[in-house]
């Protein structure tokens, strides 16, 4: 129960109350009771469902595949195990790509899928509960980067004949952009926005799309793939790109947004020298990142090792420690409760 109240404040009201690192610690707390006790599970425990952010205002609608969370990871030894994991379970398989990885920036933003029809936006929609997202179309038409129309060589750019494309990627508010929002709202005595994150999912939910154009949204896409405009359920066949990186360079040549990191490792050393560089590069970013995405590069083997219930096999999101700050305390005051116990509280200059 508490893990879902804390997922209804994330997702829904966009108002979390505790840190990842604290509600991580829940879910894995949870995950081992669920282990010890298997006969107390339930069916719909939270360890098995993705968080959701389903808003009764806006239509409904199924996602062609799901869109799941990725397990998360703090600690090095994690990602050690994680790549001895994966070459255990491909030992033995068919001969064909050499097991390789990909690391991009995790965004802390709010996932987004939108999807195409001979060239032409037909819809965007938010995550949801994973099997089902919100239509937020009009408010993604308002994007810079999100184009209305796809240039004319678009399915050269992708292959095959498809008429449908999926691309999915994560909105976000730049923080200069986030700065700026905040004098303009400062100036005219309204409440200050909390931070990028929940700024960004609040505005992809406004009813109106002229303000959500003015509030100036950014986006970075990570994954394409076809699918079926009279059947968006139906799995399409054949993998149209070797690998990540190939995936990566359709979309940049499409002229979508993507980030500019994406590096390529081997093993696991690799993988962390790569954490540790962009790490180095966080507090210059004009963006907030929480971590890194590492993912098995080959797309045939993402498709072999398959999925979990909440989560994909072949993919880790590494989660970087919290960043700290110097603030100034203003002052110390002194609450006293309905018994009368004195609770001292700190007044922090906010950073």
């Amino acid at each position: 129960d508490e893990i879902r109240r804390h997922n209804d404040l994330y997702y829904r009201e966009g108002a979390p109350v505790i840190s990842d690192v604290e509600y991580d610690a829940l879910d894995a707390r949870l995950q081992e009771l669920e282990a010890a006790f298997p006969d107390l599970g339930v069916d719909d425990s939270p360890t098995a469902e993705v968080g959701s952010d389903r808003d009764e205002r806006f239509p409904s609608v199924p996602h062609s595949r799901k869109m799941l969370s990725l397990q998360n990871s703090y600690d090095l030894d994690e990602v050690t195990a994680f790549d001895q994991r994966l070459r255990r379970e491909l030992e033995g398989g068919p001969a064909g790509d050499a097991l390789g990885y990909t690391i991009e920036p995790k965004m802390d933003g709010v996932a987004l899928a939108v999807r195409y029809v001979d060239g032409a936006l037909t819809l965007g929609l938010t995550r949801g509960d994973g099997t089902h997202g919100d239509d937020v179309t009009a408010n993604v038409r308002t994007i810079t980067g999100i184009p209305h129309d796809l240039d004319r060589d678009w399915q050269k750019t992708l292959g095959g004949e498809h008429r449908g494309w999926e691309f999915r990627g994560e909105v976000f508010l730049t923080l200069s952009r986030f700065t700026s929002l905040n004098a303009e709202r400062e100036a005219d005595g309204l409440e200050l926005l909390a931070n990028p994150r929940n700024a960004t999912a609040g505005t992809l939910k406004m009813l109106d799309s002229s303000e959500v154009g003015r509030r100036g949204l950014s986006v970075f896409f990570y994954q394409a793939f076809p699918f079926d405009p009279d059947d968006p359920r139906s799995p399409v066949s054949g993998q149209p790109f070797a690998d990540h990186g190939a995936e990566m360079a359709a979309l940049e040549a499409l002229g979508l947004p993507v980030n500019d990191f994406l590096r390529q490792a081997s093993e696991a050393t690799e993988i962390k020298e790569h954490l540790s560089d962009l790490e180095g590069m966080r507090a210059a970013l004009d963006y907030q990142i929480d971590g890194a995405v590492i993912k098995v590069a080959s797309l045939g083997l993402q498709d072999r090792l398959g999925f979990t219930a909440k989560a994909p096999r072949w993919g880790l999101a590494f989660k970087f420690a919290a960043e700290e700050a110097v603030t100034l305390l203003k002052d110390i005051t002194l609450q006293v409760g309905r018994t009368g116990v004195i609770t001292p509280v700190a007044e922090l200059e906010p950073v």
